[in-house]
């Protein structure tokens, strides 16, 4: 197992170019501490170092990523610094902990990241100024060790096991004029093994995985090995066939591809912000302890994604790709867990962004939308709660001209028919349900090839009483050219007699969306 590993590791520092490109890289970085696993000679140790007194050229480290869970473990404090810098037991740490020290001596490292123990827990300081550093914590790591199979820190990276059971079996074939034998495996083994693992429906995991250049996920039945260029098992150790990989739901791995220049895995998204929409929907099909972490927790995303784009980075969203942005909605109204969306009372985002939403967000691809104009920016802003914009957010602002228009209060969400004009997404279920005036706000154009018609797709909004010209955003609107824009979520009144309902000399208005 061991030597695989390491035969991974080898061919991909040696053979793999893209692998070797990190966008954005800080050359000679270490993360601010690190766990000394001791040195080869001598047996397994634990001791948290400062990395200013390292030779930062000469040192590569790893990182683990894990489950926390429920159970209690060791963590790093203000009160054990010092303590933690002479040596850590390696029998109080829990067993995830511990085989991750093993491992990082067996593939011949001697430096490990691990969050808990690397970062002081109890002080809210040093907490945000590393969160932010996050991105380049797995960015940086040679590789990463995934504690895919565990939900806590007793389940270890090591799983018993019975590797004869999955590994590929033979069946043969007889045909008229000749006998084929094939190599057969269960085909879900990649969603069940690694999508819907324990680790992957955390939150934060999204960009430890999308980000680490390499990483050896530990699963409850095999190894599986993941870098830019190779996914591989110990089932299938020199590739595993494309045909198997699941990129959707809660799996964002291609996105590792997606970050590189002049990646083919670039063909799969059709617009530079596509690999964005599906990090969202990626993420947003995922669990936070903290809700208040939303933004927090993929701001490393966003920093190399900001790179990639050159553009500016607006609580999720981004400003040269606002209006497309916008257009987000949540499926069926429904969170991971299946319990109704609904919009945080502690405010986390403004209500434009799908980061003030619980719940399981779509983002419509740019390709499939046209029409400029409908609607245009005349300002854009975030207020961060601290320094960082890609953090926690106290305030942000929209303000754009466009056609806003009463509506009558929609009776019918999520679906559409021959007698309801359009569709009705509400980002709350219940806000929709109790709010008495609401507003459509028309954004874009959507051409759907399959049924030959577009659609005109846009946001219910409703007024914010205390801000003149203020609304928010309560939810998404789908209707065609044969339906009343007016009526969106309501049974059919009549033929609007084409163009949605809207006459060639539609008022627009100037208002703040908040």
């Amino acid at each position: 197992m061991v030597a695989q590993c390491r035969k991974w590791i080898s061919d991909c520092f040696g053979n793999h170019e893209v692998c070797r490109q990190r966008v954005g890289a800080i050359e000679n970085w270490l993360p601010t501490r690190l766990l000394d696993t001791g040195s080869p000679s001598e047996p397994p140790s634990v001791r948290l170092v400062i990395s200013t007194n390292l030779n930062a050229a000469r040192t590569s480290y790893l990182a683990l990523s894990h489950c926390w869970g429920k159970l209690e473990i060791i963590i790093l404090r203000l009160s054990t610094l010092d303590e933690f810098q002479e040596g850590i037991p390696l029998a109080a740490l829990p067993r995830t902990f511990q085989h991750a020290v093993v491992m990082t001596r067996a593939l011949g490292y001697r430096y490990l990241w691990i969050d808990s123990l690397c970062i002081i827990q109890d002080s809210s300081d040093d907490w945000q100024y590393e969160a932010t550093l996050m991105g380049e914590v797995y960015g940086q790591a040679d590789c990463v060790l995934a504690a895919t199979g565990s939900k806590d820190g007793n389940g270890g990276l090591f799983q018993e096991r019975e590797p004869q059971l999955f590994a590929p079996f033979e069946v043969g074939a007889k045909f008229v004029f000749h006998n084929e034998t094939y190599l057969c495996i269960r085909k879900e083994f990649w969603e069940r093994e690694l999508a819907n693992a324990p680790l992957n429906q955390r939150g934060w995991v999204v960009q430890e995985r999308m980000l680490s250049p390499r990483t050896l996920q530990f699963g409850k039945n095999q190894i599986f090995w993941q870098c830019r260029e190779v996914e591989a098992c110990e089932t299938l150790p020199k590739e595993i066939p494309q045909d198997f990989i699941y990129f959707g739901d809660r799996d964002g791995d291609g996105f590792k591809r997606w970050m590189q220049p002049d990646s083919g895995a670039r063909s799969i998204a059709l617009g530079p912000y596509d690999p964005w929409g599906h990090v969202v929907e990626v993420y947003t099909r995922t669990l936070l302890t903290k809700s208040q972490d939303k933004l927090i927790a993929i701001s490393g995303i966003a920093r190399k994604m900001s790179l990639t784009l050159d553009d500016v980075y607006l609580a999720g969203l981004w400003r040269n790709n606002l209006i497309n942005g916008l257009l987000w909605k949540v499926n069926m109204g429904e969170q991971i867990d299946g319990s109704p969306s609904r919009r945080t009372t502690v405010y986390r985002a403004p209500t434009w962004s799908w980061a003030s939403i619980d719940g399981m967000v779509t983002q419509v691809l740019d390709s499939d939308l046209y029409g400029d104009d409908l609607v245009s920016i005349l300002d854009a802003s975030t207020d961060p709660v601290g320094s960082d914009e890609y953090g926690q957010l106290k305030g942000g602002r929209i303000t754009l001209e466009g056609i806003v228009k009463l509506i009558r209060k929609p009776s019918f969400f999520y679906f559409s028919g021959n007698d309801i004009s359009g569709t009705y997404h509400p980002d709350d279920y219940h806000l929709s349900q109790n709010m008495d005036e609401c507003y459509i706000l028309p954004l874009r154009y959507h051409r759907i090839a399959r049924f030959f018609e577009d659609e005109l797709w846009g946001l219910v909004i409703r007024p914010i009483r205390s801000i003149p010209n203020g609304f928010e955003r309560v939810g998404l609107f789908q209707v065609n050219e044969e339906e009343d824009i007016c009526n969106v979520g309501n049974l059919k009144g009549g033929d609007t007699k084409g163009n949605y309902g809207l006459t060639d000399s539609e008022e627009r208005r100037i208002i703040h969306l908040l």
